[in-house]
């Protein structure tokens, strides 16, 4: 009896050891290729701005557009509930006027020029237009509280 479990020991261990080697030598993983590989790319942060072109700004965007570059940028809420792309909470940096973007409506924030250009403060639709899927387009939701309006804001932007 002994010899016979040393017996089916040894054949267990030894069809283990080829499985093993088996599995190594010729089952090997294949290499994952992202579904989507133009995702793969450099990316232009807030748009290829400086040297007169501001942050952010549809000019920005269409010369990342034109470089082939991705496009990171910054959405949040107008005070009357429009998607607008900016980076800061407050207008200060980029405007000069000392007030929070959620504090202005979408005709006023359109109005207002960024860094001392002609460039105005986008709309997020206007982005989308302008970019039209040439590039993939990162986009970060900001908001100073809990609230999630911006969130089916942003995805049915998204999806139309």
């Amino acid at each position: 009896m002994t010899a016979l479990i040393i017996t089916l020991s040894s054949i267990f261990s030894l069809s283990l050891l080829i499985f093993l080697l088996y599995i190594l030598l010729f089952v090997r993983p294949r290499a994952r290729r992202p579904e989507n590989e133009s995702l793969l790319c450099d990316y232009a942060h807030r748009g290829l701005h400086g040297r007169g072109v501001p942050e952010n700004s549809l000019k920005a965007f269409e010369l990342a557009c034109e470089a082939g570059k991705g496009i990171e940028l910054d959405v949040q809420l107008s005070r009357d509930g429009e998607v607008m792309v900016f980076h800061d909470y407050t207008l200060i940096r980029m405007t000069g006027v000392d007030k929070k973007l959620c504090e202005l409506d979408r005709s006023e924030l359109c109005e207002l020029t960024l860094a001392e250009s002609d460039q105005k403060i986008p709309t997020f639709s206007e982005v989308l237009a302008l970019v039209g899927g040439r590039v993939p387009i990162l986009v970060e939701l900001k908001g100073e509280d809990l609230s999630s309006d911006l969130c089916p804001k942003v995805a049915k932007l998204l999806s139309e």
